[in-house]
């Protein structure tokens, strides 16, 4: 069964109001997803958490088509923080291959410190594992077989 993001959204929305009451989003919780359209696969969602002045992040963004097709059949949704201005200063092909990135303000509201910083979630938008990421290589060794 294939859900849109918009129901995935719906389903955990108030997630988020919890982090303000101070719980964050442990490994096991339910991590909370902007509303899209866009179709969601069951096969795992990969979160990542960028920055345009973040120059681990810029290799990242740089490497993120050859990252999406290393992760084959599992979803990819970037959430990267930086003004509309910052991001048109990249190469456009970055962005041609990821329909679901989000520009964001503070990281906090996600408990996330450090950049660069990734989720992966299983299809039900259950923390399966999280932490920061120093190379592009190293999001191949995050353990997806978790689902």
């Amino acid at each position: 069964m294939s859900l849109t993001i918009a129901e995935f959204y719906k389903k955990t929305k108030d997630k988020l109001n919890r982090k303000k009451n101070g719980q964050d989003f442990r490994v096991g919780s339910i991590f909370p997803i902007k509303n899209n359209k866009q179709e969601l696969n069951n096969n795992g969602i990969l979160v990542l958490f960028l920055s345009t002045s973040c120059l681990l992040c810029l290799d990242i963004l740089s490497m993120i088509k050859e990252i999406k097709d290393d992760l084959g059949d599992k979803d990819l949704i970037l959430f990267i923080k930086g003004g509309k201005n910052e991001l048109r200063s990249l190469d456009e092909n970055i962005f041609a291959s990821i329909s679901n990135y989000y520009l964001i303000k503070d990281t906090r509201k996600y408990n996330v410190k450090l950049l660069p910083y990734f989720f992966y979630l299983s299809n039900a938008g259950i923390i399966l594992s999280k932490g920061t990421i120093n190379r592009h290589e190293e999001i191949k060794n995050i353990n997806f077989s978790r689902l």
